[in-house]
């Protein structure tokens, strides 16, 4: 019997339950990054949330000295994705070219920029990104699309991305952003809340589970109400 089968032995399907559990914690889909930029009409996958990523961190004010080179971009990302996010630098190098050639990023040569060992002829490290209107504009399209599906292995990293980079939006866009946050919290804790009191397992700690995961996602929606709009 599968593990989301009905049965006195289950309680519901574990995707209701926590999504993150029927995912892969790694994107290890990124070879999609090559492909090119294009609109956002459909839910995001692995290619537009690198490109979320990349203009948000474009569009960040700086100082000189912490201008976004493409391998300050690398190592940005990784720490910002965790275990989620770990995009090579030829990664990174590659869908940041695809960026300057649909004209959302430019290469500013910055003379304040330290030198670094790794500049490459095609794409040189001195030079730092610097996001274009037309990026400016993407970047919104892609804080304001449809969040992948809960089973997708980018739906977590979507989901932090957009409130991490939810200051680059006007206070309507954090406001539609916000509110579509806090509806897919509220659809993961209504099934937590379902699971947890229909549940017909004996097992005490498995019940124990079960109301742990509805108290995280309600305790989740009370932070993202708290979080201001304007």
């Amino acid at each position: 019997m599968r593990p989301d089968a009905a049965g006195p032995g289950y309680c519901i399907s574990m995707s209701a339950i926590d999504p993150a559990f029927t995912r892969s914690r790694g994107l290890m889909a990124f070879g999609i990054a090559e492909r090119g930029t294009r609109l956002a009409a459909a839910p995001l996958d692995t290619g537009d949330i690198l490109d979320l990523a990349l203009l948000g961190l474009a569009a960040e004010p700086r100082p000189p000295r912490q201008r976004l080179t493409v391998e300050r971009a690398a190592g940005l990302l990784r720490r910002l994705g965790g275990p989620l996010l770990s995009p090579t630098l030829d990664v990174v190098t590659g869908r940041a070219r695809r960026l300057i050639e649909a004209g959302h990023v430019e290469m500013a040569r910055d003379p304040a920029a330290p030198p670094t060992a790794g500049s490459r002829p095609d794409l040189p490290m001195p030079l730092h990104l610097r996001v274009t209107a037309a990026g400016a504009q993407r970047l919104r399209e892609l804080l304001l699309a449809p969040e992948p599906d809960d089973a997708a292995p980018q739906a977590d990293l979507a989901f932090a991305l957009k409130l991490c980079l939810m200051d680059r939006l006007d206070a309507d866009g954090r406001a539609r952003l916000l509110a579509q946050a806090i509806a897919t919290k509220e659809r993961h804790r209504a099934a937590a809340d379902h699971a947890a009191r229909h549940c017909p397992a004996s097992s005490i700690f498995t019940r124990r589970w079960l109301e742990r995961q509805a108290a995280r996602l309600a305790d989740d929606v009370a932070w993202l109400r708290s979080l201001p709009a304007a």
